[in-house]
């Protein structure tokens, strides 16, 4: 059985705890390694891709519909991603930026 004290922290509760929000971590060398390495594929891409900037491509018309409910709908979710984010960490920046994206 362990002798556990009112006073004490909780057992793993020290600097290298996991913090509340991802957002709060500063970054690593290891993340500027994996978006310098994100950067350069979009870059060869769009090197691959530039050929093919002049060739018109046939008229949908129902394009310009799906994209607006593709875009209502990720807004709606980007809402409830930065409603729960601030129901973590109350911010009113937070709360703006959420109500912005109603």
């Amino acid at each position: 059985m362990q002798n556990i004290s009112m006073g004490s922290p909780p057992a793993g509760a020290g600097d290298d705890d996991f913090p509340i929000a991802i957002t709060t971590m500063p970054a690593k060398a290891r993340h500027y390694k994996i978006a310098f390495g994100g950067f350069i594929i979009l870059m060869v891409v769009t090197v691959i891709m530039l050929p093919f900037a002049t060739i018109q491509l046939p008229r949908v018309n129902a394009f310009l519909p799906v994209i607006q409910i593709v875009m209502c709908i990720v807004d709606l979710l980007t809402a409830a991603f930065l409603f729960a984010q601030y129901s973590v960490q109350p911010r009113r920046a937070l709360l703006a930026l959420a109500g912005g994206f109603v």
